[in-house]
């Protein structure tokens, strides 16, 4: 039998040089980050501007829409004073904060005289008169009477009628003035009554 010449594929290395393997196998230098840099770089330049103006474009619509919705909100109001839901400077926004409000307003022109009215009722020359209890020492109803010109049953309907006093006068009739009709009447009540002018 013929001898086969067996012939090493490699040299043997000898024993103290070892080599260290590559990282990278000898065909394929760089990895995807390498191959693809300017692509990565490209797209995120690509979505970076489009971030950019979908922003810009959504901050302008909202302000857009900000100042529309003050414009309609000062349209809806109309100068309507928000503290008291009237119109600014009307007699009603000044009677509602007080009548602390001034209004300049320019008078317009005078209309034309309108129709005279019906004749009202003839009066019994009576008029209602106000008084409010009060001074130096006490007075009994018939001495106020007496004083005012007119009659302590004109002052008892005159003054219950109006109310004036929101019942103090009626509380002091039906219990002080019924249990001594000489009690003095007490200091600071209105009291109304009718009187015929002289």
């Amino acid at each position: 039998m013929a001898e086969t010449e067996v012939k090493p594929s490699e040299p043997a290395a000898k024993a103290g040089d070892k080599k260290a393997p590559d990282v990278v196998p000898a065909g394929k230098k760089g990895g995807f980050y390498e191959k693809n840099k300017k692509w990565i770089y490209g797209g995120m330049a690509i979505v970076l501007i489009l971030l950019f103006f979908f922003l810009r474009k959504s901050s302008s619509t909202s302000n857009a829409q900000t100042a529309a919705q003050q414009q309609a909100t000062t349209a809806a109001n109309g100068g309507i004073d928000p503290a008291t839901g009237y119109l600014y400077g009307s007699p009603a926004d000044n009677a509602a904060l007080g009548g602390s409000g001034t209004v300049t307003a320019t008078p317009g022109p005078a209309g034309a005289t309108g129709p005279a009215g019906p004749a009202g009722p003839s009066g019994n020359g009576v008029v209602s008169q106000v008084y409010t209890t009060g001074g130096t020492g006490h007075r009994t109803l018939t001495q106020l009477a007496s004083a005012l010109g007119t009659s302590t049953q004109s002052i008892i309907n005159g003054t219950t009628s109006t109310d004036l006093n929101n019942g103090a006068f009626t509380t002091w009739l039906q219990t002080t003035y019924k249990k001594n009709p000489n009690a003095p009447v007490p200091h600071g009540l209105k009291i109304t009554y009718a009187k015929t002018p002289s």
